[in-house]
């Protein structure tokens, strides 16, 4: 059996997949789940599983997925608490008291879901270069859409940090914009963590005032300057709010290379307030389209009309946009 192979059977509570990195690992589950259904404790006792969760579970690059409740993200576990301590084991440092993935540092956050569905969005493709199997969420990077050395990246919606942590780890200088208070504060510890990156406390939107944020009590993320979320675990909160053509003319930044942004509907505000960095600066762009349900057509439409040059391509939940070396 080639390394990587999966082995999928729903037999195991009908809903596990598990990736084998290492040809002893197969034969050791293969073991185990025969023990399992000898000792007929499929029967009388279906968390038995946690007997191949206690063998795999530490020091195993063994992943397991299962669908989490209420979000978007199929997530690689037997249940989050036991996967968060699997990481915590293998990847925490005592001494910077954070999570060293390989040189990308992450704060401890209390979080979990969260937490684990920014690990396998953003780390774990990083450390393994393998993309996850069932991946709601696609990737920030396709094709010509990547982050290169030295480049400026605008992180618009940067929650607690884990695009800017990889993008600082690629070598990358990072304006992180997150306007939410409790979330901001986690961002700020992952950039002491990780060099090169500067936290905004504020929405990137059409307009250079203060504005409403419906802040979303019970997550890190669903907040929006739009208020398309759930009203019943919402409050108002007043927030800063800037045009990113105002925020880089007045710092002086003289190029920008790459936008990724995930600000729950707010996308096509941010463009419009770009307008000008996507003429002079032609970035890179990486954008969520699946909050409204006009997003592609409109996201489109503004890019275009802001740089005609932009060539635009939608893939799952994104639109990627890049222009040429040539029209440059």
């Amino acid at each position: 059996m080639e390394i990587n192979q999966y082995y999928n059977k729903t037999s195991l509570l009908g809903r596990y997949k598990f990736h084998f990195r290492k040809n002893k690992d197969f034969v050791l589950y293969k073991f185990l789940r025969k023990l399992y259904y000898v000792l007929g404790f499929n029967k009388f006792l279906p968390r038995a599983i946690t007997l191949l969760e206690i063998i795999f579970s530490v020091g195993r690059d063994i992943i397991f997925h299962l669908n989490f409740k209420n979000t978007g993200h199929l997530i690689f576990l037997f249940g989050r608490k036991t996967y968060y301590n699997f990481l915590k084991y293998k990847y925490f440092d005592y001494k910077e008291n954070c999570f060293n993935f390989g040189g990308i540092k992450i704060p401890e956050i209390s979080y979990k879901k969260e937490f684990l569905a920014n690990y396998f969005t953003f780390i774990y493709p990083e450390i393994t270069k393998h993309i996850p199997l069932y991946f709601c969420e696609n990737p920030y990077e396709y094709e010509e859409v990547v982050l290169e050395k030295n480049n400026i990246v605008i992180d618009v919606g940067a929650n607690t940090g884990f695009f800017s942590a990889l993008a600082s780890h690629r070598g990358c200088k990072v304006y992180a914009f997150e306007p939410i208070p409790k979330v901001c504060n986690y961002l700020k510890m992952t950039s002491i963590l990780n060099k090169g990156i500067t936290v905004i406390e504020a929405a990137l939107a059409d307009k250079d005032e203060n504005m409403i944020m419906f802040e979303h009590e019970k997550s890190l993320g669903e907040s929006s300057i739009i208020g398309n979320v759930d009203k019943k675990h919402t409050q108002k909160i007043n927030v800063n709010g800037m045009k990113l053509d105002t925020f880089v003319s007045l710092n002086n930044i003289n190029k920008v290379d790459f936008i990724k942004a995930d600000i729950e509907g707010a996308e096509r505000l941010m463009l419009i307030g770009a307008r000008e960095v996507l003429k002079k600066h032609k970035p890179k762009l990486s954008i969520c389209k699946y909050h409204l349900p006009d997003d592609p057509a409109v996201l489109k439409r503004i890019i275009l009309e802001a740089c005609s040059y932009y060539i635009v391509k939608e893939s799952g939940y994104k639109i990627y946009a890049y222009v040429p070396e040539n029209k440059k």
